[in-house]
């Protein structure tokens, strides 16, 4: 939340972060035992306990849990202010084709239609449309 602030992985020794149950985040992270980790079993749920001030932060996909803090300042009807992100990494989404999709799914035909919506600039207006910060 706003005023808290991590620097580093580091910064996290010795508080408490809430985790997504199954998931997996970072390394460092993932095996630092000064680190305490509660498992959530989802991100709504770790909002209202970062405002409960059961945790010092959570982990995760940030435009997740900033989706999730939306969802919860309109169901409480209060603001949040999420705090400055640690962030750790940026990943790049992907999809995994199995051989076994490839008798019923044509591949190539995948990877054109997706061209297609990059071209049309599709991605960034879904990506704009659906904004947490958008005005309402």
């Amino acid at each position: 939340l706003q005023g808290k602030t991590f620097e580093n992985i580091t910064s996290l020794s010795g508080k408490k972060i809430l985790y997504l149950r199954g998931a997996k985040f970072n390394y460092l992270i993932d095996n630092d035992k000064k680190i305490t980790k509660y498992l959530i079993k989802d991100f709504i749920t770790g909002v209202k306990m970062l405002l409960a001030g059961k945790a010092d932060a959570i982990i995760g996909s940030l435009q997740s849990i900033e989706r999730a803090s939306l969802e919860v300042q309109k169901t409480k009807n209060t603001k949040i202010i999420l705090g400055q992100p640690l962030i750790l990494e940026n990943k790049t989404p992907w999809i995994q084709v199995s051989k076994k999709s490839h008798s019923y799914l044509d591949v190539e035909k995948l990877k054109q239609s997706f061209l297609q919506l990059e071209e049309d600039d599709t991605f960034n207006a879904l990506k704009t449309k659906y904004d947490v910060y958008e005005d309402e």
